[in-house]
């Protein structure tokens, strides 16, 4: 068979571009060597950009009900008085800055008719300046325009075309799970504290006492904080947060965190999107908006030119998107190295650091902004 597109992944990512060509009424064959099984309990920062996005592709009112607004947010260092405010009003937008969506629920709407052809992984891929040839393990033959891969990171198929990857370890894994306070509500307010290990952050759920959980810490300290008795791990959630929390609402997931990036994520007709071309650390809750602005630019290329003028803009596409990139893995990666270690007079240059930002309204606007997804 043939079509306009042939997409690999049938993660958020690669069912959202199967959204925006549906959406534009280009043909797609959307692939994914896994069984379909996509029970994923984690929440995902959804940003007012993004939030446009999944407006202009008619999806927005099927989320917005289980959509938490964040109207604030305090960022706090460990053992200093210094903090961060960030309101959605320092920003000049009509909507609260991000949301808080939960995974199951952006599946269930991104996923909504989008036929997927699941377990079916491929011999090989073979490509020309206008054509992509896959041949599946089960003797299918598509070809297509075009080739979007959306494996997330560590992609197979970018490691065989031999894309070439900036990888960089942060030695630090990810605890993440959603809690029930005894009592205690969030008011809308995420709160990200930096400890040594790295990030500790509580977002707003829909249930006023309800939060989702994002615990950076140190790979061996994650196992640990994976396994702990619950009775256990809830006290050391309290410790942190001087929050009471009675119960654990969804497994604790744990992950190894990582930087990856591709500076050329084009080989002829073949381009990563989302994770296969930028993986950034959590520490922004930008990391799934960054694949959303990937797919809302080539929606914007697509809808305005079409595709037979395509091939001569993806390069403008592909620069406008490094730089997007480049900004906020920058940026991540400098927050993630700049708050975390034990040098006193370091925490004293992050706390000055804190106070100037806090106290420059310039700045603030700034930074909202970019949490909401302008310029990106």
């Amino acid at each position: 068979m043939f079509c306009d597109f042939i997409i690999s992944g049938a993660g958020l990512s690669g069912v959202l571009a199967a959204q925006l060509l549906k959406k534009l009424g280009f043909s797609y064959y959307i692939f994914d060597k896994s069984n379909g099984s996509r029970v994923d309990y984690r929440t995902s920062a959804i940003s007012y950009e993004s939030a446009r996005f999944f407006e202009t592709l008619g999806l927005w009112d099927a989320i917005a009900p289980s959509a938490v607004p964040i109207l604030d947010i305090y960022t706090f260092q460990e053992k200093s008085a210094s903090f961060l405010h960030f309101e959605s009003g320092d920003a000049d937008i009509d909507s609260p800055m991000s949301y808080v969506v939960p995974n199951l629920v952006l599946q269930d709407v991104l996923y909504r008719g989008i036929e997927i052809n699941y377990a079916q992984a491929y011999e090989k891929i073979d490509y020309s300046h206008d054509r992509v040839r896959v041949n599946f393990q089960d003797d299918t033959i598509v070809e297509g325009r075009y080739m979007l891969v959306a494996e997330g990171r560590n992609s197979n198929t970018a490691g065989l075309l031999g894309f070439k990857m900036i990888s960089a370890g942060y030695r630090q894994a990810c605890v993440v799970c959603n809690l029930r306070s005894t009592g205690r509500e969030h008011y809308n307010i995420a709160v990200e504290l930096f400890l040594e290990g790295g990030p500790f952050a509580l977002l707003p759920l829909s249930k006023k006492t309800d939060f989702s959980l994002i615990w950076t810490v140190k790979f061996p300290f994650a196992e640990t904080l994976k396994n702990m008795d619950e009775q256990q791990f809830l006290g050391e959630v309290q410790k942190i947060s001087g929050i009471e929390f009675k119960k654990v609402l969804t497994p604790r997931i744990s992950y190894p965190l990582l930087l990856s990036f591709c500076i050329s994520p084009r080989k002829g007709p073949v381009i990563l999107i989302g994770d296969s071309f930028h993986a950034i650390h959590p520490v922004a809750g930008q990391g799934f908006n960054l694949a959303v602005y990937d797919l809302r630019d080539l929606y914007n290329v697509l809808n305005k030119y079409g595709l037979d003028a395509f091939d001569g803009l993806i390069d403008t596409y592909i620069s406008k998107r490094r730089k997007s990139v480049l900004s906020m893995v920058a940026f991540t990666d400098f927050l993630v190295r700049s708050f975390s270690g034990k040098s006193v007079l370091m925490r004293c240059a992050r706390g000055l650091v804190l106070d100037f930002i806090e106290s420059n309204m310039k700045l603030k606007r700034f930074f909202v902004t970019r949490a909401a997804g302008k310029d990106l």
